[in-house]
């Protein structure tokens, strides 16, 4: 009867551990330190089937993957990953970065996207675009300062990254920094066709209990 308690209590464990996996997938609050293209944070594990409406689709690609990141300020340029496990077309878009109430919590964000960890192999790179759900006009009516990208063509197979800057002008020059503290941003990325996702913590934990079982019920059988 206990050996068989053990196992009632790993299927319940398994299903509460995979039910909350789920359950935060989708949505990711940015990890530093995430820096540098080396250190960027992997958002492959988020990306579910849900597509939120407020993801900029000017081009009317049938994005079936998404994932939203939400971001704050350090002074640092942050920079997220994924990978792609087949050609797919791809559109990257900021929201809710720029705010008419100013600062702080409003940013002028830039956006570059790298096919490569080290060399300067932009994709491309945008600053501002036309308005879209999750932005709001910024000094031009109908266009914000919240950047979006898609890629013309479908992106390859392999691994993406996503670096998000501030703009700055100083005199009739801008240039592109860290983001000011107080700053914060949403970062959504979608695709037409899969992202890798490899859910190692659920893996891990379901190997740990079920060692644990394996122990219990020969405690119990003896």
């Amino acid at each position: 009867m206990k050996s068989k308690l053990g196992v009632i209590v790993l299927v319940a464990f398994s299903f509460v551990v995979f039910a909350s996996y789920n359950a935060s997938a989708g949505a990711y609050n940015e990890v530093e330190s995430n820096n540098t293209r080396l250190d960027a944070q992997d958002i492959s594990n988020g990306f579910t089937n849900y597509v939120p409406s407020n993801i900029a689709n000017w081009s009317g690609h049938p994005y079936k993957h998404s994932v939203s990141v939400y971001g704050t300020g350090d002074t640092t340029i942050d920079y997220y990953k994924f990978t792609l496990l087949e050609e797919s077309s791809v559109i990257f878009d900021i929201d809710y970065g720029y705010s008419q109430s100013g600062l702080p919590d409003s940013v002028d964000t830039y956006l570059a996207i790298y096919n490569d960890v080290t060399a300067d192999s932009f994709i491309s790179t945008y600053g501002g675009g036309y308005t879209d759900p999750g932005s709001v006009d910024g000094p031009i009516a109908g266009r914000t300062p919240d950047p979006w990208i898609s890629p013309r063509g479908k992106l390859q197979p392999g691994t993406y990254y996503a670096g998000v800057f501030e703009t700055v002008i100083r005199g009739n020059t801008g240039y592109n920094e860290g983001l000011h503290p107080g700053s914060t941003y949403v970062l959504h990325v979608a695709s037409t066709h899969p992202v890798a996702i490899t859910p190692e913590p659920v893996s891990s934990i379901l190997f740990l209990l079920g060692s644990g079982v394996i122990a219990f019920r020969r405690k119990f059988s003896r």
